[in-house]
């Protein structure tokens, strides 16, 4: 009986991990797209972009994460954790090509 719950929980928890994976990659790609267009020289549009992205970016994570939580406590710590490694990948991978 253990064996059979277990089978239909697991594929929806990893669901989470890669849905957070996915919100992680999308913040990280963001961020960077949003760094590669600030200018010194019009820093409105520049204040423009930046809030502009942590909205969207927030705004995704908090309903990913609110959904998750919805679900259970440990799909929220799983799309937690892909976004983060989502995130922190990105950045290294950015950061590593200069």
């Amino acid at each position: 009986m253990r064996q059979d719950g277990l089978r239909l929980v697991m594929p929806r928890l990893v669901i989470w991990l890669l849905l957070g994976g996915g919100v992680g990659a999308l913040h990280g790609w963001s961020l960077r797209w949003t760094v590669s267009r600030l200018h010194p020289g019009a820093p409105l549009r520049s204040v423009a972009l930046v809030l502009g992205g942590i909205a969207l970016r927030w705004g995704l994570a908090a309903g990913l994460l609110i959904m998750a939580l919805q679900q259970s406590p440990g799909a929220g710590l799983l799309a937690f954790a892909g976004q983060w490694f989502a995130q922190r990948g990105i950045v290294a991978l950015t950061a590593s090509r200069g």
